[in-house]
């Protein structure tokens, strides 16, 4: 009886049904608006004979198929050389007009399959790059199945139906009648519970069916079994996984993430009996992880990053670095498996910890002196949450890596390289070509992740850090020591009763990205690309000077007496650190 009284309550006098159907309505909006597959081809006379000539060649790239598809572009290379041999003699009035309408006959066919043969062959440079892992399939892209959106209207629509539910009973004071019925509000917040946890999860799935629907349209059937590194968007995908096996299972992220959503809402609304402390947290919280996290994978740390879904199997992304063409910089870094699973348990043991709180804080107060149950207080609830957060967000994820790739001044050649998870830098003697690993020892702090890495005569530089903070050492080559040159008070996060605070002094931070030495000076660049020295004596990093105010990340070339860099405008310049002259 209570049920079906909270579930009408709900639905039709909280406006709850309606704004899930709202919901619903703009995910089907979506889709019929959505973009459909269209393989890079503009009819659908082409995309027809694109599958059909492509057909033959996916799955497991053999040497048969190898062979075929080379062949068929070299056809049209030679094709294309033959069309412009003849187009010379026709220009030269070597053929009239008729031999050469002739002779083009007979290319006409090939030449209109440009688009199509170029099509295949970038299907098979993909697939050939990695052949045992990697299949051919007919699509570059699947936008559905990459997509690691937030849906923020749903997510606005569970925290607002779950927060409301809970508050009405309070501004209602129809928990004070329920008060005088035995089991009255243990039942009514079962019931709460259990109607906005099944209309979540309803919802959920009806969007996973349209998400499942444009799969179907983007990739046809044949090719869900086949392995997801196979599409571009995971090429460095680290979950050996189907495609379909993907989407579900990023699908299934999603659905307990919305779960997570409506229980903590329900929770928070319950404890603090505050509107706002219950919907704005779970709506900033998102957003300021998705557009103002410095990584997007930081994001992907926190129990709200399970409403992004497919982020999980995403692999590390890189694109080139500042300095040089050769540097790269990885800008994703994809989350391990298992933690994945060790933060999907620790959602799903919260939402039934969290509902079993919810039920039982319901009792009234005879029941709850009865049985012994006492009320739980808000401190306990609300600590064990933000442990909760902390726990699954203050996991260390690996920085931006970038290794300045001058190193002729040294007698040893370096390569960063990871090993069990771990940060370690190979040395190579140049004269001798014999190479070993610098001992993890010599790391004492794993804190952050190396930043970058410079070497010289005797020594090896390097800097650790975030953007926000960072610390400068150097190894001895000779005996494998370290010496710490300067650390930035913000590199160091303290620990109090499990929660992880950050003890940073803002006078004392300062964003470098690289660093390079004549060893009388260090010499930094900021996230903007200004170059400033330190003197390695200095107390404190802020102590550096600007010498160069303007950016270099067009290029930058350090020779132990001058900066040659390329400014904002393509213009190469000099810069003396000796003499301290600029030189165009």
């Amino acid at each position: 009886m209570i049920f079906l009284y909270e579930l009408k309550k709900i639905l039709i006098k909280q406006y709850s049904l309606l704004l899930y159907l709202i919901v619903i309505i703009f995910a089907a909006f979506s889709l019929i608006t959505a973009q459909h597959q269209t393989y890079g081809f503009a009819t659908v006379t082409e995309r027809n004979e694109y599958l059909e000539t492509i057909t033959p060649f996916t799955g497991e790239l053999t040497d048969e198929k190898a062979a075929e598809i080379t062949a068929l572009k070299e056809e049209y290379l030679a094709a294309k050389a033959a069309v412009n041999e003849l187009s010379n003699k026709y220009a030269n009035g070597e053929l009239d007009d008729a031999a050469f309408e002739r002779e083009m006959a007979q290319y006409n066919e090939i030449l209109k399959r440009e688009e199509i043969i170029e099509q295949i062959f970038s299907r098979y440079e993909y697939a050939a790059a990695d052949p045992e892992k990697r299949m051919l399939i007919p699509a570059g892209s699947v936008p559905v199945l990459s997509d690691t959106s937030v849906n923020f209207l749903f997510l606005l629509c569970i925290t607002f139906c779950c927060a409301y539910a809970v508050m009405i009973e309070y501004s209602g004071k129809s928990r004070y009648i329920l008060i005088t019925t035995k089991g009255g509000q243990k039942a009514t917040m079962a019931a709460k519970l259990a109607i906005l946890l099944l209309l979540t999860s309803l919802t959920s799935i009806i969007i996973s069916c349209f998400d499942l629907v444009r799969l179907s349209d983007e990739l046809p059937l044949e090719y869900w079994g086949y392995s997801l590194c196979s599409v571009p968007a995971f090429d460095n995908t680290a979950v050996d996984i189907s495609i379909i096996g993907a989407f579900l299972s990023a699908q299934l992220l999603k659905l307990i993430g919305y779960l997570f959503i409506c229980v903590a809402a329900m929770l928070t609304a319950h404890f603090t009996k505050n509107y706002v402390a219950s919907v704005f947290p779970f709506i900033a919280v998102p957003v300021v992880a998705d557009y103002l996290a410095e990584r997007d994978s930081q994001a992907l740390f926190l129990p709200t990053g399970m409403l992004k879904g497919a982020g999980y199997f995403l692999g590390d992304k890189a694109d080139k670095g500042y300095a040089t063409e050769a540097d790269t910089v990885i800008y994703f870094h994809h989350v391990p498996l298992l933690y994945t699973v060790i933060m999907t348990a620790a959602v799903v043991l919260f939402i039934v910890i969290g509902a079993v709180i919810l039920i039982k804080s319901g009792e009234n107060r005879l029941n709850s002196k009865r049985h012994g149950v006492k009320h739980i207080p808000k401190a306990v609830v609300l600590t064990l949450a933000l442990l909760f957060c902390t726990a699954c967000g203050s996991t260390r994820q690996a920085e931006c890596v970038d290794v300045l790739s001058n190193t002729e001044n040294s007698r040893y050649s370096f390569e960063l390289k990871y090993e069990d998870e771990k940060e370690l830098i190979a040395v190579t003697d140049k004269s001798s070509g014999e190479s070993f690993i610098i001992p993890v020892e010599t790391f004492v702090d794993e804190s952050y992740s190396i930043m970058s890495i410079y070497p010289t005569e005797n020594y090896l530089y390097y800097m650790k850090g975030r953007n926000s903070g960072v610390s400068i050492y150097r190894i001895k080559l000779s005996d494998m020591t370290r010496e710490e040159i300067i650390k930035s008070s913000d590199t160091a996060d303290k620990s109090i009763l499990g929660l992880t605070f950050s003890w940073s002094d803002t006078e004392n931070r300062f964003s470098a990205v690289r660093l390079f030495t004549d060893e009388k000076n260090i010499y930094l660049i900021d996230k903007n690309g200004m170059v400033f020295v330190l003197n390695p004596f200095a107390e404190k990093i802020t102590d550096c000077t600007c010498i160069i105010e303007e950016s270099v990340l067009g290029g930058c070339i350090f020779d132990g007496k001058a900066i040659y860099y390329i400014d904002e405008d393509g213009v190469q310049k000099m810069y003396n650190v000796v003499n301290k002259t600029f030189r165009i």
